[in-house]
């Protein structure tokens, strides 16, 4: 995500707008946080060359949402809330200065696993149509139909899982347009033709999709911790009557439950509309600028695993060359999740189609089975398969055991009807030769 900002111009001033991360690096071990306590502090500078006269600014801070909630807040100015549906956006006015300071802290929790009712349904047409950088093309459309087919929400997974393996994240991607667009987030049928961009236009990307198979669908905006570092960050939130708001995230090809480590900032229909702006009038004043540094501290958090995963190894008959695996996984949020998984077994089992995509609503246990094939085993010899389940909360090693034990003819064939054809047709030959042997002796006189 961009933190350039678009000013809006005013008499005669054409204002820029830039943005310094301080970023605090947080020692943190490899397990997923599950919930987290954030020092978030705002400071807004505005930058003259003269007096300002009535002059008008407004800017995005943390709101509450499923996933956070703001436990307290401090703002330096007073405010007007301009918006806050689903996110908050206040403006402040001011006049007289040449240089104006604005500073807010909000002290955030945020929950990826145990979210708040999302009753607030979609209350905007545009959460569903083509927007400034939101555009459904019919290439588009063709290629959002490719997963309709999926039930909810396996098709939008399908869609992020798409956006994140073909559309190229590269920060310096504008070197292949004619114009310097720096600073300007581009739509959806932009990158769809060149497959490239960053978070904005993987968010761009993968909205204009799912918008085009009917889902409502936001554009959010913040900070992420990644790679040792808070970053800008950019991602959706896509309306189901059964969920209500879900978050995916399609750079870090992530659907439901990211990181606690996320803080949710701007909420809108279209990226456009969550870039900070200042308004101003000036008889003196040639350019005036909107600096904005964001400084995230962290209080506490917590870690967790919101899936427990229990693997099975059914009972098989000495001889059979197949050994089926239950895989069991309970949901031990107080929320929907979802996880990916893979089960890997040494290279001499064929596992086939070993992975798979699992929802869970809140305490749900779902099953799911694989078959391994063996590979053919020495008799009477102990044989022992050491295996890996992997998933979105982390690995499990596992193993089972198995033995080809070499069996007598009276154990491996119970019945005339388990004798080999071969050899009942041998035995029948046999006795039809004896006896005409027995026949012909006894006509001869023998």
């Amino acid at each position: 995500m961009r933190q350039d900002g678009a000013g809006r111009e005013g008499a005669g001033m054409a204002p820029s707008v830039a943005v310094a991360l301080l970023l605090l690096l947080v020692p943190l071990s490899s397990a997923k946080p599950t919930k987290a306590v954030l020092n978030v502090t705002i400071t807004w500078d505005v930058i003259a060359d003269g007096v300002l006269d009535d002059s008008t600014m407004e800017v995005s801070v943390p709101s509450n949402s499923a996933n956070q909630v703001v436990l307290s807040q401090d703002i330096s100015d007073p405010y007007l809330i301009v918006s806050d549906s689903g996110g908050s956006k206040l403006e402040f006015s001011f006049s007289g200065v040449r240089a104006k300071r604005i500073t807010g802290s909000f002290l955030v929790q945020t929950d990826y696993f145990n979210r708040t009712a999302t009753t607030d349904a979609p209350n905007s047409p545009n959460l569903v149509g083509n927007t400034s950088t939101i555009v459904i093309t019919p290439e588009i459309a063709a290629l959002a139909e490719t997963f309709r087919p999926l039930a909810f929400p396996q098709d939008v997974i399908g869609e992020v899982n798409w956006t994140f393996n073909n559309i190229r994240y590269n920060m310096s991607y504008y070197d292949v347009t004619v114009n310097d667009i720096i600073g300007v987030t581009m739509p959806s049928d932009w990158v769809f033709k060149n497959r490239v961009g960053v978070c904005d236009e993987l968010s761009n990307m993968l909205a204009s999709m799912t918008r085009s198979e009917g889902y409502p669908t936001r554009v959010i905006t913040g900070y992420a911790y990644v790679d040792g570092k808070w970053t800008p960050h950019a991602w959706i939130e896509v309306y189901s009557q059964k969920y209500g708001w879900i978050e995916a995230d399609p750079t870090h090809n992530q659907f439901l439950n990211l990181n606690a480590l996320r803080v949710r900032i701007g909420m809108a229909d279209d990226m456009e509309d969550l870039r900070d702006a200042i308004n101003a009038t000036s008889k003196d004043a040639k350019s005036v600028s909107l600096e904005t540094d964001v400084d995230i501290r962290l209080v506490n958090y917590s870690e967790g695993e919101a899936v427990d995963f229990e693997v099975t190894f059914l009972p098989q008959p000495p001889l059979e060359e197949t050994q089926p695996v239950l895989i069991k996984a309970r949901n031990m949020a107080n929320a929907v999740v979802y996880t990916s998984f893979m089960f890997v077994p040494p290279m001499t089992v064929d596992c086939g189609d070993c992975q798979g995509r699992i929802v869970l609503d809140p305490n749900q246990t779902k099953e799911v089975e694989l078959m391994l094939r063996l590979p053919q085993l020495a008799p009477n010899i102990k044989y022992t398969f050491p295996s890996t389940l992997m998933s979105d909360y982390g690995r499990m090693n596992v193993s089972f055991e198995r033995m080809q034990i070499e069996q007598s003819i009276g154990e491996k064939y119970a019945s005339v009807q388990d004798l080999p054809v071969s050899f009942k047709l041998f035995v029948g030959l046999f006795l039809i030769g004896a006896v005409a042997l027995v026949a012909i002796a006894i006509l001869l006189g023998w």
